[in-house]
């Protein structure tokens, strides 16, 4: 099953807020092939911007799974291209400002 099509990442989405609880059961469903999918990034950007309540698990989480897809995962790996850059600029920019 794909974890953007989990009960949890609806659910979370849904609810607006993101507990301890589901952190750990989404980082155990990102991880469980050993790597991050574009997609799933992607999706992580979604939980991030509809979730407007946070627990303090959900940074680091977040963060690392972004740092983790965009250097190890994402083509190449362990190199960052323009392509990759402007990837990421596009998902934490709105309107030409970088969301916090």
């Amino acid at each position: 099953m794909s974890v953007v099509n989990s009960l949890t990442f609806d659910e979370v989405c849904n609810r607006s807020c993101i507990r301890d609880a589901d952190v750990l059961k989404l980082r155990q469903a990102y991880y469980a092939d050993g790597q991050i999918l574009e997609e799933e990034a992607k999706s992580l950007f979604e939980i991030n911007d509809a979730c407007g309540i946070q627990e303090t698990t959900w940074a680091p989480f977040f963060v690392g799974a972004i740092t983790d897809f965009i250097i190890n995962d994402a083509e190449p790996q362990d190199y960052i291209t323009k392509t990759n850059a402007d990837w990421l600029i596009d998902c934490i920019s709105h309107d030409g400002v970088v969301d916090t």
